[in-house]
């Protein structure tokens, strides 16, 4: 039977973190661990947070083209309607087109960014997902009892005080020791499933001999691999 919820937050709450308790009815001891999912989230420790960026960066770049295109769009029927005069039939033509582009642009600034962000929490969420996942995995592993999200909140001088209060609140942990943090092996686990993930995504199958490859080439019949 492990250590009930409340005497747990107690000992966390009184700068006491055990890395192990002996169960009170001889069971095998309590263990507990921590993760720093700040760190799962950076780009330098998990090799999916780089490729994720590179999509949101493709994102945001075609985005950013498409708004300039028609910028230049409307920057050049505004110098055509510098030359003619309302008496012409077509200034109000160009005038016509001038505020058709102008709602387009609206229309492109607002959605490509909602676009943005929506692509930007669907990644999001897949990653703190599979994160989950693979924290899951290696404590049932290891024989964890207990694994807890833990970072240290960023307190800025010039945030206001809304701000400051909600992120000394997030604060969970305040103390645990060297040997609980097993942020290193749970960013290691995460970029071994992922390679199993990019390898399994790349593996095809030859149409001749039902051979899984991943190579240009059947490994077994040399088939090529198809476009």
């Amino acid at each position: 039977m492990g250590i009930p919820l409340f005497a747990l937050l107690g000992l966390l709450a009184g700068g006491a973190v055990p890395r192990v308790q002996e169960g009170r009815d001889g069971k095998k001891p309590f263990k507990l661990g921590v993760v720093n999912l700040k760190h799962c989230f950076e780009k330098d420790r998990y090799e999916r947070i780089k490729e994720v960026d590179t999509e949101l960066q493709k994102v945001y770049a075609d985005y950013s083209a498409s708004v300039m295109e028609t910028q230049k769009k409307i920057e050049g029927l505004k110098l055509q309607l510098e030359g003619l005069k309302p008496e012409m039939s077509i200034y109000w033509d160009k005038l016509g087109q001038l505020k058709l582009a102008e709602t387009e642009l609206d229309f492109k600034k607002k959605f490509g960014r909602q676009q943005y962000l929506n692509k930007y929490n669907d990644l999001q969420i897949q990653i703190y997902n599979e994160i989950r996942r693979v924290v899951s995995i290696y404590g049932k592993e290891h024989g964890f009892d207990l694994i807890l999200r833990v970072e240290e909140p960023q307190l800025e001088e010039d945030d206001n005080p809304q701000g400051v209060s909600a992120r000394i609140q997030s604060r969970v942990v305040f103390y645990y020791a060297d040997g609980v943090d097993i942020t290193a092996d749970v960013i290691k686990l995460l970029n071994l499933e992922y390679q199993k993930q990019k390898a399994a995504a790349q593996q095809w199958e030859c149409a001749k001999c039902k051979t899984k490859n991943v190579g240009p080439e059947c490994a077994k019949c040399k088939e090529k691999r198809p476009k």
